[in-house]
């Protein structure tokens, strides 16, 4: 741990204080609302509150650790969401840092008939134009805005998966979004 040190020299180590705890996953770290977020060795995400760091991704954790590789993961900050993809596995996670929750975003590919993982790589704030700026898995540049309903010249679907409730009784229920 580093602080701002007055006098000759700008940053000081602070003696007695580190963390224990590395990555794998080099392009994994982000700096977020003014802490750092990051893939740990042991497949989690960790968020540092303080200095102490905390697991964000319990929930995910089953599938993080299936993975064949987290080594390539690169992570990018955009909207409030530290955004999380694999290359090699072509899955990315999204963790919500305003509603902490984890989701799961992709690309729908009509030659495969499949979902793969989301279509950027990068993103960059631009707050005198009021947009994000991503760049994407393919080197194109695309504008990232809530409320632009195509991915890449695609129509954006959406799935919604929930666990199984049955409220004690298994008649049919109807939900509203």
């Amino acid at each position: 741990i580093w602080y701002d040190q007055a006098g000759s020299t700008v940053f000081a180590r602070l003696e007695g204080a580190f963390i224990e705890m590395g990555t794998p996953a080099p392009h994994s770290v982000v700096n977020a609302d003014n802490t750092w977020i990051w893939l740990n060795q042991f497949r989690q995400v960790i968020r540092l509150d303080g200095r102490t760091p905390r697991v964000i991704s319990a929930p995910i954790e089953l599938q993080l650790k299936n993975l064949v590789s987290v080594s390539d993961a690169v992570a990018t900050l955009m909207d409030s969401k530290y955004i999380l993809s694999f290359p090699t596995d072509d899955v990315t996670w999204v963790y919500d840092l305003k509603k902490q929750f984890w989701s799961q975003w992709g690309e729908w590919r009509e030659e495969v008939a499949g979902w793969t993982r989301w279509i950027g790589e990068t993103s960059v704030q631009v707050d005198a134009w009021g947009l994000d700026i991503v760049g994407g898995k393919r080197g194109n540049l695309y504008l990232y805005h809530p409320f632009i309903p195509h991915d890449d010249g695609q129509v954006i679907r959406c799935r919604y998966l929930s666990p199984h409730f049955n409220h004690g009784t298994y008649q049919r229920k109807v939900s509203k979004v």
